[in-house]
This record gives C-alpha cells, structure tokens and sequence, in this order.
C-alpha cells in the first residue's frame, strides 16, 4: 500500500521533467505513505517516478520504490497487492527470473518483463502502478479491474502527470484549477464523478481495469484488459447446495490471500452478513490468530445514548472469538475531522471511516479488512427486487419472496431500468435544487435521469446484448463501487497509513 506519482514527457521538445515539481507531487501525498519516500529519474530527465510507502510485506528497505529489477531494465512505482504474487513469483523463478526481495513489486517487474501487458489479466489483487520499460521506452499505467486502488492523470505542456489523488497533480507547474460543472452535478446525482471524469477540468481518473501503454511521441490512450463481468464461462447446471459451497470455497480464498501480510491484519465489523461472515472466515483460516474487530457507534448529542449496530459487532466477536474494539463518535469527532477533507466535498460516512482509519492505526493495526462490496455484487438491495419483479417476469418468483421499499415515486412503478437507479439511491426529487446551484448552461445539458441513462449507453456500446442483471451490476460494479463505496474507504485509510 503506497502512494505513487510521476511524469513523462511524451515528446523530446517538451524537455526534461521537473524534479523539483514531482518532489512537491510527493509531499502532497506522502501521508499515504509513512514508511519510506523515493524518487527515481531517468538519466535523460524524460520521466520520473516516485513513491511514498506503506509497508505491509518485506519491510527492508531493499523493497523500498521506486524499485529497479535486478538487470535494471525496468523500474516500477506501485500501489497495492497482487495477492496471488505467489504462485506467480514460482511460475517466473521456473522461467529464471530471478529476486532479490520477498515483496510482490518486483514480481510485478518480471511480470510484465516475461508477459508484456498480457501479464494484467494474470494479477490478482488491488493495484496502481506506472511502470518504465528503460529499454524499450515504454509506459504502462494500470488498474486493478474493481478499481481498489486510485490513479489519476492530467496530460499539460506535453507531459503527462499522474498520482494517487488529484492534490498530487495540483502541484503541476503551470496548472490552473478550474471546476467541471459537468462532473460536478454528477457528483450531487451519484456521489461520483462520471466515466474518468474529476471535479477539476483536465484532470482525469484511469478507470477501473483499464491501462495506458505508450512511449514518447505516441498520444495516450485508455485501453480495457478487465471485463470481468462478461467473460465467457461455461454454463453448467447445480443444485443451490453445491452453488453455496463453491460461492463459500471463493469467498475463503479470497479473504485467506487477504490475511497475507507482514503487519497485523484487523477487520471492519458491522455485525451484518456481510462482515460476519468475513470474521468467521478469518477465524477458521488462524485459529489462534488475534483478530482486533473495530466497530462504531454514534453518540446522541442530547441524551448522550450511542446507537448503531455495536450490539449486532458485539456478538458476532464474541462468537468468533475476536477482540472488540468500539469507536464511539460523537458531534464533536466529526466537527474535527471535517478539515482533514479536501475534494470531493465529504459525505458524513467519509467522515466516519476518516475516523476510524486513525483508531485503527492507534490500536497498531495497520491492514484491515472489510465486507464491503458484497450488496453490489449479490445484487442484495432493494431497487434489485424491484427490477426482478417489476420489469422481468422470469425473476418474479424469485423477488415475491421480498419486499420492495422503494424510496421515490421512480422506483414505485418503473418502467425502465434507469426508474429502479433514480429510486434506488438518485432523489430526482432533488433535482430543482441541482439546477438552481448549476445555472441555465449546465440545465440544458444534465439532468438525475441522463446521468444514470448515460452509464447505460455506453453499457450498450460495449455489450448491446446485456441482459438484465448485468445491466444492474455494470452501473454499481464499474461506476458506483470504485468512485464512491471504495473511495469512501481508502481515502481516509491510505490517508491514515492504513
């Protein structure tokens, strides 16, 4: 876990990159990394990479990044953990590639040494890298296909600079900040900016699993290597026991490649489903392992009551065996750590996770785990019921055993799918106050209904034939999770140095 930043000059008239400037772009982000900072040019002055890092596997500092392979023909900056890097590291060491470290950043160097870009499929796991191939001259920006891990990029004066957050880029000489109104009205719609858009003009997010290869005098361009959600598999049929035990064995596995680190691996614990289940997984993985569970509650400003669901977490550790730790916030917790934010403008939950990030690391954890993910991937919220029952009569058996509490009057009586989103979350009640913030320009052009038809169409673009469900998971899976559920999480985490 780190944060990275960088430039490369994408033609020989632009001249060196600024050092000074990427040294100022790592300061901006150094808070994402505590354990160690560096920078690496090349010896031209044509790109630079730098790094602040979060030590989570081989500490040492011959780990440290930017870090070179050992013939020293490439050189990565990175952000993440590949978490099948073990099988893969066997799989080069039979190929003869050699290490000098136990971290999964140089099994990514040879990685793309051996496979090229068809090495991105391969990697399992949250990353954000860029990566210099000093042979070839080649750049190769990623990012990992549920979008975990940020990166963001502004191509100005013939350079293109990236970072981890947008503050990194606000250091680029020259640059002038100006607001997207288009991204922000889709900001007050979604809580997330839209389709590689960000609240300031110019600046850009690489989506998720997508990448940027190239090298200098080629124009930048945002090319796909996840589609997970469409991928051939074969279609078989079994009985609802055996889909449980192999959606249980995935789920195990996932979260065991998870618990694979050099600190202390803690867990985010609602007592729900979801990070329950995660904990119990835990606790059968390392039977003897400590397990700190954080959980919240929230204290009332006049009766000084704390409600919330700590009873539901309380429980669920004390099945499983884990430590409880209850963070309590109150008014005033959340009056302080509002200034922590910049943009996006915070939402309370932001808040909330900002400050349980910094307890967290207090208690001397510095990996968690959480559940999050799962209401999107399972299509568990009600606006899905919805849909099933409403517009698809094939699922409507399945949704009569649940009830649709549909908040707007959209999702009441839809009749198409971008009803079920506007009802499912988008208040187009709110839409008159919207319009009055943004002016007659942006009025004509945006409104709640188009921002939720615009991830659609270009759903159809890519895959006309979508069916239904695949429809839904599009817009939460590859908008909505990446830009504003995990957003909400790893920002105020990384921020914390955890």
């Amino acid at each position: 876990m780190c944060g990275i930043a960088g430039a490369f000059a994408l033609g020989r008239e632009q001249g060196p990159v600024s050092r000074p400037a990427i040294e100022r772009m790592l300061t901006a982000i150094r808070g994402r990394g505590p354990d160690a900072q560096g920078i690496w040019m090349d010896p031209d002055g044509w790109i630079g990479l730098a790094n602040a890092r979060l030590s989570t596997m081989d500490a040492r500092p011959i780990a440290n990044q930017p870090l070179l392979d050992v013939d020293g023909t490439a050189v990565v900056t990175f952000n993440g953990e590949i978490y099948n890097y073990q099988e893969l590291k066997q799989e080069l060491e039979q190929r003869g590639y050699r290490f000098r470290t136990r971290s999964d950043t140089e099994v990514l160097l040879n990685a793309y040494k051996a496979y090229g870009t068809d090495m991105l499929p391969k990697l399992q796991g949250q990353f954000a890298f860029a990566l210099y191939d000093l042979q070839t001259r080649m750049v190769l920006l990623a990012r990992d296909p549920v979008g975990i891990s940020p990166l963001y990029y502004l191509i100005h004066d013939g350079v293109l600079w990236f970072a981890s957050e947008p503050r990194g880029l606000l250091q680029v000489p020259g640059f002038t900040r100006t607001l997207n109104a288009n991204a922000a009205y889709h900001y007050l719609v979604m809580e997330a900016t839209p389709l590689g858009e960000t609240l300031f003009e110019g600046i850009r997010y690489l989506r998720a699993g997508n990448f940027i290869h190239m090298h200098p005098g080629s124009e930048p361009r945002e090319e796909r290597f996840a589609d997970y959600l469409f991928r051939p598999s074969a279609v078989r049929t079994c009985s609802k026991d055996e889909l449980a035990r192999e959606i249980r064995l995935l789920v195990r596995d996932a979260v065991a490649r998870r618990m694979v680190a050099d600190k202390e691996v803690g867990l985010y614990l609602s007592g729900g489903v979801d990070s329950s289940a995660v904990l119990a997984l835990m606790r059968e993985i390392a039977p003897d392992r400590t397990i700190q569970a954080f959980s919240v509650g929230f204290e009332e400003i006049e009766t000084h009551e704390v409600v919330g669901e700590l009873p539901f977490a309380r429980e669920s550790s004390r099945l499983f065996g884990a430590q409880q730790r209850d963070i309590i916030v109150r008014h005033e917790d959340i009056v302080r750590h509002m200034a922590r934010f910049e943009l996006p403008p915070p939402s309370i939950l932001d808040v909330v996770f900002d400050i349980m990030a910094q307890e967290t690391v207090r208690a001397g954890v510095e990996v968690v785990i959480t559940g999050e993910g799962s209401d999107e991937m399972f299509l568990g919220y009600d606006h899905y019921f919805a849909v099933f029952g409403q517009l698809a009569a094939g699922y409507r058996h399945f949704a009569e055993r649940f009830p649709i509490r549909a908040t707007h009057a959209a999702a009441k009586n839809p009749k198409s799918l971008t009803d079920i989103f506007l009802g499912g979350g988008v208040d187009p009640a709110l839409e008159a106050d919207r319009q009055l913030i943004f002016g007659e320009r942006v009025q004509q052009t945006v409104s709640a209904r188009r921002v939720v038809q615009g991830y659609l169409d270009e759903l159809a673009r890519i895959h006309p034939n979508a069916e239904l469900d695949k429809q839904m998971l599009y817009i939460e899976l590859c908008c909505k999770m990446p830009e504003l559920l995990i957003r909400r999480e790893e920002r105020p985490c990384m921020g914390s140095g955890l």
